[in-house]
């Protein structure tokens, strides 16, 4: 199993955060559960800690004191002497150790494995803020719909409960495996990048014609879609890609784009998981830049939905 493949067995699920009394993830407050794995490597992604499908270890240099315990502990001599790198990547088997020793929290595992029970306990002690806010719980990533067959009972569960699901998704997942948790959600936020496929293959790392087509199935079936187009200046925010997207929207029967402005946080977070940094720096996106692309894409009678503005239920 690749370092992107997720567990098959449905019995457990890999965790990265479980962030609560969330307002940008669907309606109201919501818990937004972020799930490790995904067939993607965005260049610009702001969670890279969601990339591999397995917990890992990272190191955060400026709280390091340099004590070295870590050192001691590891059986695999994979702790090094560097000012900006602890760990070597290749001999570590990520078994906790040197975290467990580190009082400084230099060193924090990134990802624990949940059974949906866990996961279910942990969702309903914000039941109440939930039902009193109209909010739920959102699964997101990484991608999360590549543990379909882990998340269909659980969403059972949640709906039984009347608990409203959001699903955060690229599109990138096989849409059969998929299908019978989709169709228990109430809302699915899809990322669309790039519409070409050489280019999406260039910043992401895949082509897209399997998440267009995930992306037809989900029209299709009916659930209740907002597509968004996270904005990453001089990578899609070109007028021919942006038009592409928002007439693939209308083609589609949709009505609205959100826009989701890149940010430079995922940088500092993959050197901490010891990702690889390149392209060099992407500027963040500014509210020129969204004005700019908004203007475009609603040239294309496409609605706009800016950052801060209310989703739909």
């Amino acid at each position: 199993m690749s370092s992107t493949e997720v567990e098959t067995s449905g019995k457990r699920a890999v965790v990265f955060d479980i962030q609560r009394f969330s307002i940008h993830d669907g309606p109201g407050i919501r818990s937004t559960v972020f799930l490790k794995g995904c067939s993607l490597d965005c260049h610009w992604c702001h969670n890279p800690e969601g990339i591999r499908a397995h917990p890992e270890i990272a190191f955060y240099a400026e709280r390091c004191r340099r004590c070295f315990e870590c050192e001691k502990v590891c059986r695999l001599d994979a702790i090094v002497r560097d000012p900006d790198v602890r760990i070597d990547r290749e001999r570590c088997n990520r078994c906790g150790l040197c975290v467990e020793v580190c009082v400084f929290g230099a060193l924090r595992q990134v990802g624990r494995f949940m059974t949906a029970d866990e996961m279910e306990a942990e969702i309903l002690r914000d039941l109440d803020f939930y039902r009193s806010s109209g909010g739920g719980v959102t699964f997101s990533g990484g991608e999360p719909l590549l543990y379909g067959p882990f998340l269909a009972p659980l969403f059972r569960n949640l709906k039984g409960m009347g608990i409203h699901i959001t699903v955060e998704t690229a599109g990138e997942f096989p849409f059969d495996a998929a299908e019978p948790c989709l169709a228990l959600a109430d809302l699915v936020l899809f990322d669309l990048k790039l519409m070409d496929p050489e280019r999406h293959q260039r910043w992401t790392g895949r082509p897209n014609g399997t998440i267009l087509e995930c992306f037809r199935g989900l029209v299709a079936s009916g659930v209740a879609m907002l597509p968004r187009l996270p904005l990453v200046p001089e990578v899609n925010d070109d007028s021919d890609n942006l038009r592409a997207t928002a007439r693939f929207v209308r083609e589609n029967g949709l009505e609205s784009l959100a826009l989701l402005p890149h940010h430079a946080l995922g940088r500092e977070k993959r050197r901490r998981i010891g990702l690889p940094i390149e392209p060099p720096d992407l500027r963040p996106a500014t509210p020129d830049d969204l004005a700019r692309a908004a203007e475009i894409i609603t040239e294309e009678a496409i609605r706009v939905i800016l950052p801060d503005a209310p989703e739909p239920a």
